[in-house]
């Protein structure tokens, strides 16, 4: 009889993760209220390809004027700024008050502002707010995050971790509640990336494979596979900002050799996986949920470890022909939400 229980409660279990979640903007609180859209970082470093390092700006740390004719990943500074677009689409308002990277020592807020001619930059005080419906950029030459004293150089072309802490303030303006920390991946590039404004990505990670064996809290999921140590799975919520319905039909990454889109379902008490013909379908003005026993990207051939506390590039193709490019942190989402 125990036995008949435990079966039936993982089946529930099962059947309550694999649910595609859609929400609207109202039903929307905490951390899923929250988008970081088209976040990236200066590199510091260039890649195999020996391409130009980017214009100089104050939060850069003037390494664009440096000798760039070396190649194979050169150090060119230990400091860098982040930059992202972050939106509130929930009902309270928030405020950006810390950050933190496995690549830096010290991370911090801070604007560039122009003063007599002259460009400085200084710690932002108390955080960053956004209003209920607004949207806060953080760009060169403005508002961003500061990574100083850089433990590694940011190479061209890969992707970093942060962890971003937000208050939500009430309508005295003082902060109610406990943090609200979010993980993301930023892209290490030359310069923004290409904005899609119909779709949105939120919350998006990816399954660590390095020493799986040894992390006794990890939890199994289908996707998961046999071998943690050339499969794994990206999870994320699609959000369709745009007039249209549009569908998610492909996706790769340079991280593995195959690259497709399944979906975990229980099928007379057996969980089985298979690929997603024909995509998935993102209505319009809706979120759907990518998630463990569910829908998700799956990263297959593996071409390195994914370790815990770094981050992957990850290309999305829709139907309508856009693409998106989004950095996914790799860390234990199931994890990490309990």
């Amino acid at each position: 009889m125990q036995r008949k229980w435990m079966c039936l409660l993982c089946i529930s279990l099962v059947l309550m993760l694999s649910a595609v979640v859609v929400t609207a903007h109202g039903d929307l609180e905490g951390v899923d209220a929250i988008f970081v859209t088209g976040a990236w970082a200066r590199p510091t470093a260039m890649d195999m390809a020996g391409m130009e390092m980017p214009e100089s700006t104050p939060e850069a740390g003037g390494m664009g004027g440096m000798d760039h004719s070396s190649m194979g990943g050169m150090d060119m500074g230990g400091v860098s700024g982040a930059y992202m677009t972050i939106q509130n689409f929930g009902e309270a308002t928030i405020r950006l008050v810390g950050a933190s990277s496995p690549v830096a020592e010290m991370v911090t807020i801070h604007e560039t502002k122009i003063v007599d001619n002259v460009a400085q930059m200084n710690p932002v005080e108390g955080g960053i707010t956004i209003h209920h419906g607004e949207a806060a950029v953080l760009q060169p030459g403005g508002l961003h995050i500061m990574l100083e004293n850089l433990m590694m150089p940011l190479v061209a072309n890969s992707a970093i971790q942060m962890t971003l802490t937000f208050e939500t303030l009430g309508e005295d303006g003082n902060a109610t509640g406990e943090p609200l920390n979010i993980v993301i991946g930023a892209l290490v590039q030359m310069e923004a990336p290409a904005v899609n404004d119909s779709i949105l990505v939120q919350g998006a990670w990816a399954r660590p494979t390095v020493a799986a064996m040894d992390m006794g809290n990890m939890a199994a999921t289908p996707e998961s596979g046999m071998s943690m140590s050339d499969v794994s799975a990206v999870y994320m919520v699609l959000r369709n900002e745009g007039e249209a319905e549009d569908r998610l039909v492909s996706a790769s990454s340079p991280a593995a050799g195959l690259v497709e889109i399944h979906e975990s379902k229980m099928v007379d008490n057996v969980m089985q996986m298979n690929p997603v013909e024909g995509g998935i379908l993102l209505p319009v003005e809706e979120g759907v949920r990518l998630q463990p026993g569910g829908l998700h990207v799956m990263l297959l051939e593996l071409t390195m470890p994914l370790v815990p506390g770094s981050a992957i590039p990850v290309t999305l193709n829709f139907e309508s022909g856009a693409s998106l490019t989004i950095a996914a942190p790799i860390y234990d989402g199931m994890m990490a939400g309990m």
